[in-house]
């Protein structure tokens, strides 16, 4: 980029943008102080860099908004553009003028396909109004996000009108983080302009209040034959029995939505959930994915689900968290379904609902002959020992389950864990992720049970333990010894190279130093590679030593040396290769050999002449 500045100097580029001389922009903006873009950022994007694809502005307040704005206006390289941290500025007037300076320079550009605000106070949406060119000349632009925003009734009346403007759009994201009064006929009217978009594909709004009217708008869209519409996510909506109705008629006669989210939406009574369920058994039903959390459903909900679910061949994920009023005779409904030899669900999500003992034993007997679900969260409910106990008997001859979420569930004793310890040995185990993180039950002893539990265990790759205070240095050691058993070569040969992840992100700052390391090779590297680099690292640690190897016979060595220098893993191995070989000349003695091959020959020539003076 440099290059490019120092080459073009004050010339105009083929593509209209002025660059100037690197030297004087430097200047200019090492010397501002507060700047929100450093100097490098400025010059990528005068500079038009094809590097640069994305770009996130964040505040507070710099200098030089309403230059960084005209430099996005005419960049051709850029295609998701992100403002954030726009909150903490309410009632800002400076810094309102400044955004819509900005904002008046990337009106000009024609590149960017996703426009996102997040986490913004948008004012009274003035600058919706000034993006207005933006929105009807980019015929690039796809998508417009909202994330955590506060979106006003003016600002919302101002997004309606911009989005009135252009009918191109194919994803809109509204997540109203604060609770400013919105009436049902501006957020109807937005509904009503959205359907314009014809390529629309994803509508997601949350904390806007659509009512019935919004609904009916929306049914109608999604009856239309030219309607592209694959997601639509509904959250705090506002949506009363009324408008559910409407909206399922919508739905049963859509053929292109897979993904449908209603949740918050507590209004809702039976009689609107049964119009909507009855939509899964409609032959246009192409749902694969279904959120129905926070809807305070109840047992006849649940049989109304169940009844719909029996002949429906489409569902993949179902969720049905934080519904605490369900019990036993909504998850016996729920348990039929999986039951059901036709069932295809492949995710449930159970998670937050004071599910108990007893009322998990429907789940856990009905997953023993499921063939399809392949990820379980029954994470944040009331499970204990003899629940975990008949999860265990249900998992330990399953095929299918990769993922399963069992934290939050502080009832559970040692006795539990150790009990299902069980599923982890199990060899035909396919559980790929374990989730036991903040099960503030489980301590030492616990640990080293599910650590031998892995000792020949080759499918689980996370393991999550995070937030549980009472494991110390001991319980981390096993995983330690399991992961990398120093005993003997073949000892850590035969260890644990699949586990990579004992807690969610990469800040394994609970984890000793020697267990992060190992997890990170794991993690890094193919398990013979792994077991290879261990071997090194451990039992070579202070230099070459043949001692490993004596017991070794003369036609295994060969294959002993052929695999430690297997992949050219690093300097280190390879010096320790050469360390392996001239220890051991013997097996390299060329002449020596020549010599054995010679004598060989000679004696079968000596033996072949009195054979033959015998047969004269």
């Amino acid at each position: 980029v440099m290059e490019q500045f120092n080459d073009h100097g004050d010339d105009e580029d083929a593509d209209g943008i002025n660059h100037d001389n690197s030297d004087d922009l430097s200047d200019e903006y090492e010397s501002s102080d507060g700047d929100h873009l450093d100097v490098q950022m400025r010059r990528q994007i005068e500079g038009n860099d094809p590097d640069l694809v994305k770009l996130e502005i964040g505040f507070p307040h710099g200098n030089g908004w309403e230059r960084d704005g005209k430099g996005i206006g005419k960049n051709t390289q850029i295609k998701e553009l992100i403002i954030s941290d726009l909150d903490e500025l309410y009632g800002n007037v400076t810094m309102k003028q400044d955004l819509e300076k900005f904002s008046s320079g990337v009106a000009h550009n024609r590149s960017i396909q996703k426009l996102s605000f997040c986490q913004c106070n948008l004012f009274d949406g003035e600058i919706f109004r000034i993006l207005v060119p933006f929105f009807k000349e980019n015929r690039n632009f796809e998508c417009l996000q909202m994330e955590g925003c506060d979106v006003s009734p003016e600002c919302l009346h101002l997004i309606t009108t911009a989005l009135a403007k252009f009918d191109s759009l194919k994803e809109i994201i509204i997540f109203r983080e604060f609770e400013s009064e919105i009436d049902e006929i501006r957020a109807g009217e937005l509904v009503r302009v959205l359907t314009g978009h014809s390529d629309l594909r994803k509508i997601s709004m949350v904390n806007v209040p659509i009512g019935r009217n919004g609904c009916a708008t929306l049914a109608t869209f999604l009856q239309n034959p030219k309607s592209k519409l694959a997601v639509l996510k509904l959250h705090y909506n506002n949506i009363e029995d009324e408008g559910a109705a409407v909206l399922a008629t919508g739905l049963s006669g859509n053929s292109t939505l897979n993904d449908l989210e209603i949740s918050k939406n507590e209004d809702i009574a039976e009689a609107g959930w049964r119009a909507i369920f009855s939509t899964l058994q409609s032959p246009n039903c192409a749902l694969e994915k279904l959120n129905l959390a926070s809807n305070g459903l109840k047992d006849e909900e649940m049989v109304s689900l169940a009844n719909a679910l029996t002949n429906n061949s489409s569902l993949r994920s179902l969720n049905l968290s934080d519904n605490p009023e369900i019990s036993m005779a909504g998850w016996e409904a729920l348990s039929s379904v999986l039951r059901n030899p036709i069932c295809v669900l492949e995710e449930l999500d159970l998670s937050l609902n004071e599910i108990n003992g007893e009322a998990v034993n429907f789940i856990t007997d009905a997953l023993i002959n499921n063939t399809s679900l392949t990820s379980l969260n029954i994470s944040g409910n009331s499970i204990n020992d003899e629940a975990i106990n008949n999860l265990t008997n249900a998992l330990v001859n399953n095929t299918k389950l990769r993922e399963l979420d069992l934290s939050n569930n502080g009832n559970v004793t040692r006795t539990g864990w150790q009990s299902f310890s069980a599923v982890l040995q199990s060899p035909v185990s396919a559980l790929e992720r374990l989730d036991l993180h903040s099960n503030y039950i489980i301590d030492d002893g616990t640990m080293i049970y599910l650590a031998n539990s892995l000792a020949n265990n080759n499918k689980l790759k996370e393991l999550l333990l995070h937030y549980n205070p009472n494991i110390t240095a001991n319980g981390w050691a096993a995983f330690s010894r399991v992961v990398c058993n120093k005993s003997s070569i073949m000892d850590t040969y035969h260890s644990n190279h699949t586990l990579q992840r004992l807690r969610e992100d990469d800040y394994d700052g609970e984890l000793p130093e020697d267990l992060r390391s190992l997890l990170r090779m794991n993690r890094e590297n193919s398990r013979s590679a792994a077991a290879r680099l261990k071997i090194t690292k451990t039992h070579f640690r202070e230099g070459f030593t043949v001692h490993p190897f004596i017991d070794m016979e003369s036609k295994v060595l060969p294959h002993a040396i052929a695999w430690m220098g297997r992949g050219g893993i690093s300097h280190e191995l390879n010096g320790h290769v050469y360390g392996f070989l001239r220890s051991m000349p013997s097996l390299f003695d060329v002449d020596r050999k020549i010599k054995k091959r010679e004598d060989a020959l000679l004696f079968d020539v000596d033996s072949l002449n009195r054979k033959r003076k015998m047969e004269d």
